[in-house]
């Protein structure tokens, strides 16, 4: 990298319909103006609008080595049918040795399980009762005995808490087909 800057666009990505998806990538960054105002920074940045507009997802520091980052799509950008990436650097000003690299791109959908799932067997039935009515009353009681599932599995309403108002919500989901 000489001056730049670089920008490495992806294609569009149809992410409609996916519920939590993660980028992950392997990336490497070196400069040797490690301090302000001469540090030179990476730039990872999401659209969901086939790149009209674009939104700071990380503005990352050199780290002398390769490092596994992730990004979760749904913190800086609803996923949809034109969801994009885009990695930028440049050597601003150009008094610098500035590099980087990126490897090992993923993108996917984390949800292994549904809401109402507690026991996260793949099926919503009467033994996700008892996981349901502890992740309701201790948090880290359920933690400690279900590692493997996610707490908001409880959170049959999805307002992004699990209470009381989750009961009924459940309590359907159980009875429906």
């Amino acid at each position: 990298m000489d001056g730049g800057p670089t920008v490495l666009t992806s294609p569009i990505i149809d992410l409609s319909g996916w519920s939590e998806p993660y980028v992950r990538y392997a990336g490497w960054l070196y400069c040797d103006d490690y301090l302000p105002p001469a540090q030179d920074f990476l730039d990872v940045e999401v659209s969901s609008d086939g790149g009209e507009t674009w939104i700071l997802a990380q503005h990352l520091a050199a780290t002398g080595g390769w490092r596994v980052r992730e990004i979760r799509v749904r913190d800086f950008a609803v996923p949809s049918a034109q969801f994009r990436m885009r990695f930028s650097i440049a050597d601003q000003p150009n008094n610098s040795m500035t590099e980087a690299g990126l490897d090992a791109l993923l993108i996917e959908d984390r949800t292994c399980a549904a809401a109402g799932d507690l026991n996260c067997d793949g099926t919503v039935n009467v033994f996700d009762i008892d996981p349901f009515v502890l992740a309701l009353t201790d948090a880290a009681g359920y933690a400690l005995l279900f590692p493997a599932c996610d707490y908001l599995l409880a959170d049959a309403n999805g307002d992004g808490m699990v209470n009381v108002f989750d009961i009924d919500p459940f309590v359907a989901l159980l009875t429906s087909d």
